[in-house]
């Protein structure tokens, strides 16, 4: 798994996200073609998404109010 940092002591990251509620989180694996949903309150994963059709391998995973979810590929 690659680095998952959820915290809500920094005072930025609470001011920036305050409004939302975080419920779940996303994760991906490491040479892993694929992303999986996270419930945060049991740590256990719910969905995955497959992305070898796609030939993808997330490295990172953003969220965006916009357009909700960005994967980035490298």
């Amino acid at each position: 798994m690659h680095p998952l940092l959820i915290t809500n002591q920094n005072p930025i990251f609470h001011q920036e996200l305050s409004h939302y509620s975080f419920k779940y989180g996303y994760v991906t694996h490491t040479n892993q073609r694929g992303l999986y949903k996270l419930d945060l309150v049991n740590l256990r994963y719910t969905r995955s998404v497959d992305l070898t059709p796609y030939n993808c391998v997330p490295t990172q995973v953003r969220f965006s109010a916009l357009c909700k979810y960005n994967l980035r590929d490298n």
